[in-house]
């Protein structure tokens, strides 16, 4: 399904397309990826940090919409099976963060996404202090090995 034409999407949309809560920006983002649309592993992880830290979803509801997201028809999820890996560890230890999770999974990456990864969640807004926080301690993780 991927192909030149493909639309990118950010963390925004993802939210929109689970929560629903403004009927016209749910629609627009129905729409913007109904010919398909690809997700980055970095706004799908601040997808999630949002949802947990601002729409306080709990780690039940949260598995959900990462469910929901895994199989919709429409998008394409980097790195989709170290998602859903990911997932499997956070169902079994939601205690962990869903982020957390995903770090875990991550060990076989080339390093230079953590980095990444870490550097994108920084950038984020000031709503998702936990996230930012969260990338603090990953690099500092990543400069004492």
């Amino acid at each position: 399904m991927l192909g030149k034409d493909m639309r990118a999407v950010d963390m925004n949309v993802l939210v929109r397309l689970i929560t629903r809560d403004d009927a016209h920006e749910a629609a627009l983002a129905d729409a913007f990826i109904a010919n398909g649309a690809w997700v980055s592993i970095l706004a799908f992880t601040e997808m999630t940090c949002v949802l947990s830290s601002v729409y306080n979803r709990s780690p039940a509801e949260l598995a959900t919409a990462i469910e929901m997201l895994l199989q919709h028809n429409d998008l394409v999820l980097q790195n989709s099976e170290t998602i859903a890996a990911a997932l499997t560890t956070f169902r079994s230890k939601p205690q962990l963060g869903f982020s957390d999770c995903l770090i875990l999974q991550l060990p076989d990456k080339p390093a230079t996404f953590h980095w990444a990864l870490s550097i994108g969640i920084l950038e984020s807004s000031k709503a998702h202090k936990s996230c930012r926080l969260r990338a603090v301690q990953l690099i500092a993780h990543q400069q004492t090995k």
